[in-house]
């Protein structure tokens, strides 16, 4: 709202909630995993004892069906948000932004590049 109207959703009577978790994967044999959990600002994750439980479930489940699952997913989200941090304004919105750029290199550069 902000963006596009310079007022809160409030102005208009809306309250805004945050989705916990962010949404459900269903896969085709019936298996579900939630995933979208809240972080702080300090990349901690944040929620009710409700949230944190479902998030550890979700996370064992990873466990199982990869070694090392929820770990890999860890990395894959703090690469993908390195990398659309930088690609956003740099790429898509043609507005540089330097202070991206380290941590894209990082992440664009880890493990062989694999990444890349």
């Amino acid at each position: 709202f902000l963006d596009c109207t310079r007022q809160s959703g409030e102005t208009y009577g809306l309250e805004m909630k945050q989705c916990v978790p962010a949404y459900q994967v269903v896969f085709d044999d019936g298996d579900v995993i939630d995933l979208g959990f809240p972080a702080n600002n300090d990349g901690k994750k944040k929620g009710s004892s409700d949230s944190s439980s479902r998030e550890n479930q979700s996370r064992s489940k990873m466990n199982q069906w990869e070694e090392n699952g929820a770990q890999k997913w860890d990395e894959y989200m703090r690469c993908t948000a390195a990398f659309l941090d930088c690609g956003l304004p740099n790429f898509i919105e043609e507005r540089l932004d330097l202070v991206s750029f380290p941590a894209f290199i990082v992440e664009a550069l880890r493990d062989g590049a694999k990444s890349w």
